[in-house]
């Protein structure tokens, strides 16, 4: 009987604190991770808000420019093309209709350029995000003794 084997001298209690220890510290680090993941977002929030504002803003000021300048245009210029070219006034008034439409469009068309351009929106958290996932992923994979 001369061959005991010896077990390790860690009492249960100190196996139970230092587990406990490092699951408060881990889960201490996935919530600053998910603190500083909220933050990136509401940055990348901000600054996705201001460029559909712009956008907003355009079309706003497209829209009261076309919806100001249609009378005045159409009375206007359609009369003074049909004195000028000695036409009759309805041609007049529709080259003047015409020319408005086409600055309404182009207008409307530089709006949705400004939305349709890919900006990258979101691009700072998604990225963050994934690089978080895979480092919380290759922490709580690690096996129970290895080395760090």
């Amino acid at each position: 009987m001369d061959d005991k084997t010896t077990l390790d001298d860690s009492s249960p209690t100190s196996v139970t604190r230092d587990l406990s220890e490092r699951l408060g510290a881990v889960a201490k680090d996935v919530a600053r991770i998910a603190e500083l993941q909220s933050q990136l977002f509401a940055a990348d929030l901000r600054e996705a808000g201001s460029g559909a504002a712009r956008a907003g803003l355009t079309a706003v000021i497209g829209y009261l420019l076309l919806a100001s300048a249609l009378p005045l245009l159409f009375a206007g210029l359609g009369l003074w093309l049909a004195t000028l070219a000695d036409i009759s006034v309805a041609a007049g008034l529709l080259w003047v209709g015409l020319i408005v439409l086409l600055f309404a469009l182009a207008a409307f068309g530089f709006t949705w350029l400004q939305i349709r351009v890919p900006s990258g929106r979101f691009e700072r958290s998604r990225r963050e995000l994934i690089e978080n996932l895979h480092a919380l992923g290759r922490v709580l994979s690690r096996q129970p003794g290895a080395s760090q």
